[in-house]
């Protein structure tokens, strides 16, 4: 399958979406929490190469992210790419129906062949936010709280809070 394809099946997964999303998805599990935060259920195997489909930048083709700065330049592109206006916002902002609210960190510490790692966790439909618990394991974990501070791995760095909606 091309990346091409690839997207076209990611973008009409969206398309049926509705956001805020539920907190377990009614399709089935995503492969990672970036596929979880925006409701996808589209698998291609378990590859943590440069070439796979939910690494940032891949979408959008940008090189993968080695700083903060790049990561969120990569996730905007990204969600462009996917046809959805990706904007900037707080902890504290609300996303109205139709929009969803998700949060970016990068790990700043861990280095892999230059490719640095995310984590991505999305505020549901009932304000609490939900996140994948790793790559095609269908653990779901939910809390309460700003995820900055709850954020499993404290070597995450936050590069941002941003709501999404539909083009």
């Amino acid at each position: 399958m091309t990346r091409e394809d690839k997207i076209k099946c990611i973008r009409e997964e969206i398309e049926k979406n509705e956001y805020p999303l539920e907190t377990f998805p009614k399709r089935g599990y995503a492969t990672n929490c970036l596929a979880y935060a925006l409701g996808i259920s589209f698998k291609e195997p378990e590859d943590k190469s440069k070439e796979y489909i939910f690494n940032l930048g891949v979408i959008s083709q940008k090189a993968p992210p080695r700083n903060i700065k790049e990561a969120e330049e990569a996730f905007m592109a990204d969600m462009k790419e996917l046809g959805l206006f990706c904007k900037k916002t707080s902890y504290e902002a609300m996303p109205s129906k139709g929009e969803q609210k998700v949060v970016l960190f990068l790990d700043d510490f861990f280095k892999d062949d230059d490719i640095h790692d995310f984590h991505m966790m999305r505020q549901d439909e009932n304000g609490l936010w939900s996140y994948q618990n790793g790559i095609n394991t269908g653990e779901v974990i939910v809390f309460g709280g700003d995820p900055q501070n709850d954020v499993e791995y404290g070597w995450y760095a936050l590069v941002g809070y941003y709501i999404l909606t539909k083009n």
